[in-house]
């Protein structure tokens, strides 16, 4: 080996620390806890709006069955109850 490649394996190389930057470790805890906050946002409004939505098409669903049914119950009212010699 030469003289200068055997004085650099003598010499300690500095140890690198793997420690996070505390100024590092709240930038990325604030900006977690903030995403988080906006995705339970983005989901509970997603939940009214599936809720909502879901109402309107139950009403309109009702309503339509009613007024087809309305026919037959006042039919089958009309031939069974109200036809009837009292």
């Amino acid at each position: 080996m030469s003289l200068l490649a055997d004085l650099l394996s003598k010499i300690k190389q500095p140890q690198t620390t793997r420690e996070v930057p505390p100024n590092l470790k709240n930038i990325v805890q604030s900006s977690a806890s903030k995403s988080a906050a906006r995705r339970k946002v983005v989901l509970l409004s997603g939940l009214v709006c599936v809720l909502v939505l879901s109402g309107l098409i139950i009403v309109y669903f009702i309503k339509t069955v009613s007024e087809t049914s309305d026919m037959y119950v006042v039919k089958w009212l009309w031939t069974n109850i109200l036809s009837m010699d009292l």
